[in-house]
């Protein structure tokens, strides 16, 4: 005589249910838009019942006739959705159908109360977990909305078999029109005990799908709770389930709205010599209806020489031509874009005296600077304060000439700010109005004040400063 082996105590018995009659769910306002710059889809949708405040709901997807696989979802999808307006799905079309422009798909959003199975044509709510699904054959299943795991409503339609003949008799059955049954694993079948109330048929020992060894496998006794390890050779029930996360394959019912969707790539290559332009130099690759800003710098220094940016051509989305030094915002509307940054050795693009590196330097800009202004109102203009090598955007940045004469001292003291780059002329003469200004001092400019000496005795003179750029 064989005897089973008893493993776990029992669990415990959820007794009575509660039915509520079949409640109608309603979908409306559907409405589909593709993001702007993304391969995401949002559907926005209103959903009622009339009993219930939770429902599940479904979205079926079609190019003509051909059904178009979308299971990248996020949002308002999926069983126990509350009901409510401004309900919003997000399809990641990236995902599921990249790469295609197509033409006149039809969303459809479909609902049925308290996560039923839409293919049956009535269910009854049991709870908040569990909904009867009652199919045009006469076939029952329950679907649990906790899991999305479909179960038997009849428990033990199978008769007393072996392990073997029970996982064949699952993997067989054909039933409410799904093919995909199967035979629960240990756990799953134990975490039925607490809920066999609500199902049809006499409780004894049912085969789980959890083999032990080559000759035992893990059965269940759901009348006490208790998990044995059985003989394969031995009796026991088989309960069929399925995991039904996704059992909907078409849809008829529901609200549909027709729209075009555009997964492509789209392609905009940046060309430039010099520089580090954004997006950076090569093939960049965006979505539809992308907003881009194309920019690069106005003036950069590659290997030692500098460079100002002159200009740009354009193709597809890229206006032809332009010399700012940025697109603004462009929308990627064309499959295949271009633009190429133009360069030349840095020099007086406007023509202002200033050189286009010193304009940069205070601006960010080539052509920034009006030579003739005096941004800080320090009294000297943006074209002297280039001369001096001051900031023209600092007042306290000044250039500064004095002369001392102590009458205790044989010499008259000169001081001067410098600035490198620069060279530095003193001259003099003896009248202020007349004769010739006569060379005192050339020296070069080091950033640091010069303090000189005029060793001058007894001799009027006054003194000016000439300021050049260095050779």
């Amino acid at each position: 005589m064989k005897k089973r082996i008893r493993i776990i105590g029992l669990v415990q018995v959820l007794s009575g249910f509660i039915l509520t009659a079949h409640a109608t769910v309603t979908v409306t306002n559907v409405t589909v838009a593709q993001r702007p710059g993304t391969k995401l889809v949002d559907i926005g949708y209103d959903v009622s019942s009339t009993q219930t405040n939770r429902v599940s709901i479904f979205l079926a997807v079609k190019s003509g006739i051909t059904s178009i696989s979308a299971t990248n979802l996020t949002g308002d999808i999926g069983v126990s959705v509350l009901t409510g307006t401004n309900k919003m799905i997000v399809w990641n079309m990236g995902s599921d159908w990249n790469g295609t422009l197509t033409t006149g798909v039809t969303f459809t959003v479909a609902g049925c109360p308290n996560g039923g199975d839409p293919t049956a044509t009535d269910w009854v709510s049991i709870n908040s977990r569990w909904v009867k699904n009652i199919y045009a054959n006469g076939n029952i299943t329950m679907s649990d909305k906790t899991t999305g795991r479909m179960w038997l409503y009849d428990a033990r339609p199978s008769g007393l078999q072996n392990w073997n003949s029970a996982i064949s008799y699952c993997d067989g059955l054909n039933y409410a029109n799904y093919s995909d049954w199967q035979l629960p694993d240990k756990d799953t079948l134990g975490g039925q005990f607490s809920e066999k109330g609500l199902f049809a048929g006499n409780w004894g020992f049912f085969w789980s799908s959890s083999s032990f060894s080559a000759v035992q496998a893990w059965s269940f006794q759901m009348t006490e709770g208790v998990f044995y390890k059985d003989g394969k050779d031995m009796s026991g029930y088989a309960w069929a389930m399925r995991n039904a996360t996704n059992i909907v394959s078409e849809l008829t019912t529901g609200a549909s709205v027709k729209t075009d969707i555009d997964s492509r790539n789209y392609n905009l290559v940046i060309n430039s010599p010099y520089g580090i332009p954004i997006p950076g130099i090569g093939t960049n690759i965006f979505a539809w209806h992308s907003p881009v800003i194309c920019s690069v710098e106005w003036v950069i220094n590659d290997n030692g020489t500098n460079y100002t940016y002159t200009g740009w051509t354009g193709t597809g989305s890229i206006p032809a031509t332009g010399d700012n030094n940025t697109t603004g915002v462009i929308i990627l509307s064309n499959l295949n874009s271009s633009i190429t940054w133009q360069w030349q050795i840095s020099g007086d693009i406007d023509n202002d005296g200033i050189p286009d590196t010193w304009e940069y330097q205070y601006s960010g800009n080539a052509t920034g600077v009006v030579a003739s202004a005096d941004n800080d109102s320090d009294g000297y203009t943006n074209y002297q304060e280039y001369r001096f090598g001051t900031n023209p955007t600092n007042a306290l940045s000044q250039f500064e000439f004095s002369c001392l004469a102590p009458a205790d001292k044989n010499y008259a003291g000169l001081y001067l700010t410098t600035a490198s780059g620069r060279d530095y002329t003193v001259e003099y003469r003896i009248s202020l109005t007349e004769g010739t200004w006569l060379p005192f001092i050339t020296m070069p400019g080091s950033g640091s004040p010069l303090n000189l000496k005029d060793y001058n005795i007894g001799q009027q003179r006054f003194y000016r400063v000439n300021v050049n750029m260095a050779e």
